[in-house]
């Protein structure tokens, strides 16, 4: 039980920016990917178009069909086939409450519940459900790119 999985929600994690979204990957992996962990990342057809070729790490990509909360859909049904107990950590990539029921099961199945989001997007129940918290830099926080 050394590995990790990763339901990451980058439309919530790059607050619907297509621009913004390939750096808040790579800000999310900085903080909790580990070698041998399994990565599922669900967004519109636009963020994807933009960002699936250019992610830095073995991962499966879901573009879900347009609508309210489909990329978090998604990313609920695609870990609704594996078992939680298996995985030492559930990190999950999103503030949204829709999560929180998994975070809930994923930690009574032992595995560790974390949580990256932005500040202020974190719903207070998945706060509550959640073992670890990561809080991905603001834009003021982040090093000027001189070119």
């Amino acid at each position: 039980m050394n590995r990790n999985l990763h339901l990451i929600d980058i439309e919530n994690l790059a607050a619907g920016g297509v621009y913004d979204a390939h750096e808040r990957l790579v800000e999310h992996l900085d903080a909790t990917w580990e070698p041998g962990d399994i990565v599922i990342i669900a967004s519109n057809s636009r963020i994807w178009r933009q960002l699936a070729w250019e992610v830095p790490v073995a991962h499966r990509y879901i573009v879900p069909e347009f609508g309210p909360d489909s990329a978090d859909q998604a990313l609920l049904a695609s870990a609704n086939g594996l078992d939680l107990s298996t995985f030492h950590k559930v990190v999950i990539g999103s503030g949204d409450h829709i999560f929180t029921d998994l975070a809930l099961s994923a930690a009574q199945s032992g595995s560790q519940v974390v949580v990256v989001a932005n500040r202020g997007t974190l719903a207070q129940s998945l706060q509550l459900a959640t073992h670890e918290i990561h809080f991905l830099p603001s834009s003021a926080q982040r090093p000027k790119v001189v070119a």
